[in-house]
């Protein structure tokens, strides 16, 4: 089992077309390690948000190593509003860029945008997390995956 959010994925203004909105699950992926707060997008995904096969302008290729080995990805720095929808509240919105890999099939939150959100994951085996701000002896329990 893995933790499994709900999020709400908006572009910003000035992102063509800007104020696309998407809300799917999404995999925390402790092993997902940036520097910035980032998600990684598969293609269909992106295609939803109108950014993907024709890239914004900012859009640059990158090659990254993940535990498949190295793939060629694209890039677009600080394009998403995010947060996290749950069934009684959203989380704190947080600026995210993206990294747009064609042949994934599943959202992956960095370690970085996970904090952003303000996730705490309590137990990956169950997938349970909660918000830093929910009390300390809350649990919520993960979203059933989406797969593009």
């Amino acid at each position: 089992m893995a933790v499994i959010v709900r999020l709400r994925l908006e572009l910003l203004d000035g992102m063509a077309p800007s104020g696309q909105v998407l809300e799917t699950p999404a995999v925390i992926n402790t092993g997902y390690r940036a520097e910035r707060r980032e998600l990684s997008l598969p293609g269909e995904a992106a295609r939803h948000l109108g950014i993907y096969p024709r890239l914004p302008n900012s859009a640059s290729p990158l090659e990254v190593r993940g535990y498949g080995g190295k793939t060629s990805v694209w890039a677009i720095t600080d394009i998403l509003k995010v947060c996290v929808v749950a069934d009684d509240r959203e989380g704190p919105s947080v600026i995210a860029s993206v990294l747009i890999n064609p042949s994934d099939d599943e959202i992956l939150v960095s370690d970085s945008l996970a904090g952003g959100l303000g996730l705490v994951l309590l137990d990956t085996e169950v997938g349970t997390w909660r918000f830093r701000d929910d009390p300390p002896d809350s649990g919520r329990a993960s979203h059933s995956p989406r797969f593009w």
